[in-house]
């Protein structure tokens, strides 16, 4: 109607984000007059399909990729792909449901909890790059001659969302010669899309061994032909107002006729931050992963790298400390690299503490670190001891949730946060630079460079580990879980144990809540006890545990089929867990068999403080069960009651029956 109203000479769809580009082709059909980038070219760049292709075509690499449409075609081709993934549904923006899995089954678990899968709702699935830099290109077209607005690398290596990841214009670490090839790889993109105004592209860079030598490997993980976010601060950055230029190359004027013909090389360094709502929501979880946060962006210029990142923090509300004590933890395949950020920390003054793991792998460099388990630091933090959090974890949900406490507590605390090795990498910089920083006018930034007027005094890129670091992180350090909660009984045969949780009874959210509770359920396994989950341990859902129950049983799914399966399997508890989130008539049943008929072992009441029905007088069966009760208004206040009980409770065969 507007358009036949207005009868516009040219409509634009490339400054709306992502919803007008998937309009394109339907205001095509209807015979809207779109201007730049044809709908057509459009959908070549958002059709998986046909990307992939053209990029075969042009001989640009891709992370292997696949596209369900049902559950059994998702485990088969994440098999040919290869774990780790990233899986996303097709119909969502801004990374919402996006999640990395490390194996079958987390991603069976992904297909039950948080997508419909469908032939007309598909599950994307992408090789994910493990510990890969990615890089942003904005460029401009005209149809004919394309030009390079800013090449910006990310601090947070790729998995971290694109707007919610920090970024340098110039990149900081990457050499002139890779640089040069991501450019020429846009250039080839743009001109094989008939780019007529703005296109993105996002990279990532893995470092792997190519003819005897690690070399730079480029893939491109994906092109929108369109504004991105980062063009406002390309913008600012160079003092080309990118966006009117491409509207004028839209409407029909050359670049070249616009006097834009030399790319503009920053005279320094700009640093993009994110900036998140984290502090108007206590107790929301800080982890960045692909699925965005972010609620908005800052910009921080300096002579240095440092120097822009420290501003960049400043601009956040993130007070980065002059000095205090830093807690540690990482991953695995982060420890060489936190170790070298240890030593800049220890050179600079700081005091380090870290987690058990963590600390010895610091102390065999030689570095001073003292030991603090969570408790310990949960302590501190609350008493605001705490200057700077270091946290990083592997993208299994056990170990997500089994940190999250500490990232609630820092959040709480106020203090500096970092959950990616490089993230705190270049706080580290930063921090050289807290009273050493100038002041820089855009008339002076966008002041046309005279010949060597390069005002940028270099990088010092991301902290390489020495061969020390790589020694120190090689060390062998005993079994963390039996040296934090105690010795486990060795040589003792696992503890049985049934899981009651709701099936029919709970909505898509109970069931995420439920999955979180089993992961929490999970961190205690030894400590002191080792389980062996009668039930498994995967969250169900109305649809699933019928087929679950299929496949492990063998037996077609009837009710008295299913009764009798989990009353045999009762009849071995050595232990009861209910989870209570909903209303449930057979889990009544089966806790009043349980109690009756069956071992009576001990049970663990967990129930959600908003259910209907919350079982109190459970309570006052003390006489005739063992019964502990424990309601939680966040799946994190069940942590601590949950180890308490398995180190209150003497299970097993040997245990004494209650009186």
């Amino acid at each position: 109607e507007i358009v036949a109203l207005e009868k516009p000479v040219g409509v634009i769809v490339q400054y709306g984000g992502q919803t007008p580009l998937k309009l394109a082709l339907a205001l095509a059909a209807a015979g809207v007059p779109i201007i730049g980038t044809s709908p057509d070219m459009i959908d070549a760049a958002e059709d998986r399909e046909r990307f992939q292709k053209l990029l075969h075509t042009l001989g640009l690499r891709q992370p292997p990729n696949r596209t369900a449409r049902t559950e059994d075609e998702a485990r088969r081709l994440a098999l040919e792909i290869g774990y780790p993934l990233v899986v996303r549904p097709s119909y969502v923006l801004g990374g919402r449901a996006m999640e990395i899995v490390e194996e079958p089954l987390d991603l069976e678990r992904y297909m039950r909890e948080a997508v419909n899968v469908s032939h007309d709702s598909p599950v994307l699935l992408d090789r994910f790059l493990n510990d890969a830099i990615e890089v942003d290109v904005d460029c401009l077209s005209d149809g004919h001659q394309t030009f390079i607005g800013g090449v910006m690398e990310h601090v947070e290596q790729a998995g971290v969302h694109s707007g919610d990841s920090a970024c340098s214009l110039p990149p900081y670490s990457l050499s002139a010669e890779t640089i040069r090839e991501l450019k020429r790889q846009t250039a080839l993109m743009a001109k094989g899309l008939n780019v007529v105004g703005l296109m993105n592209v996002q990279f990532a860079i893995q470092q792997n061994k190519v003819d005897g030598r690690m070399q730079d490997v480029i893939f491109v993980l994906e092109v929108n032909p369109r504004a991105s976010r980062t063009v406002p601060f390309v913008s600012k950055a160079t003092g080309l107002p990118l966006a009117k230029i491409a509207a004028r190359c839209m409407a029909g004027q050359s670049l070249e006729a616009q006097g834009i013909v030399a790319e503009v090389e920053p005279r320094y360094f700009n640093v993009k931050e994110a900036v998140f709502p984290f502090g108007k929501f206590p107790g929301v979880d800080t982890l960045l992963g692909p699925e965005m946060k972010s609620t908005g962006e800052v910009m921080g210029v300096g002579k240095t790298f440092g120097e822009a990142y420290y501003k960049s923090q400043l601009a956040a509300g993130i007070v980065l400390p002059r000095a205090g004590r830093v807690f540690m933890r990482v991953k695995r395949s982060d420890q060489a690299r936190a170790v070298a950020v240890a030593r800049q920390l220890h050179g600079q003054g700081f005091t380090i503490c870290a987690s058990s793991v963590t600390a010895a792998i610091i102390n065999a460099a030689e570095i001073p670190a003292a030991t603090m388990e969570d408790a310990e630091i949960l302590e501190q933090l609350a008493a605001k001891n705490i200057a700077m959090v270091i946290l990083t974890v592997d993208e299994k949900r056990s170990a997500i949730m089994a940190s999250r406490p500490i990232r609630v507590a820092t959040l709480k605390a106020g203090a500096a946060f970092y959950s990616t090795i490089a993230g705190a990498d270049a706080a580290v910089e930063a921090v050289r630079h807290i009273d050493s920083f100038d002041l820089y006018s855009l008339q002076e930034q966008h002041r046309p460079a005279a010949n060597g007027d390069d005002l940028r005094q270099g990088s010092v890129g991301r902290l390489e580990p020495k061969a020390v670091d790589l020694d120190a992180a090689a060390i062998v350090v005993p079994d963390r879980r039996g040296q934090r909660r105690g010795e486990p009984n060795l040589g003792a045969k696992p503890v049985r144990v049934f899981i009651r949780q709701p099936f029919t009874e709970s909505d898509q959210e109970q069931q995420r809540m439920i999955a979180e509770i089993l992961q929490v359920i999970d961190s205690a396994n030894g400590a002191p006890y080792t389980f062996n989950y009668l039930t498994g341990i995967q969250a169900e859902s109305a649809v699933t545990f019928k087929k679950s129950f299929e496949r492990e049983s063998g037996q077609p799914f009837t009710p008295q089929n299913f009764r009798r399966h989990r009353l045999g399997l009762l009849a071995q508890a050595e232990v009861f867990i209910n989870i209570r989130v909903g209303m449930s008539e057979s889990s009544a049943f089966e806790l009043g068999y349980h109690i009756f008929k069956g071992n009576n072992a001990p049970i663990l009441f967990l129930v959600w403080k908003h259910a209907p029905i919350k079982t109190t007088l459970l309570r006052e069966l003390e006489d005739m069960s063992d019964v502990t009760y424990l309601e939680f208004e966040h799946v994190d206040d069940l942590r601590r009651g949950i180890h308490q009980f398995f180190n209150a409770k003497a299970l097993g065969p040997s245990r004494s029956a209650p009186h």
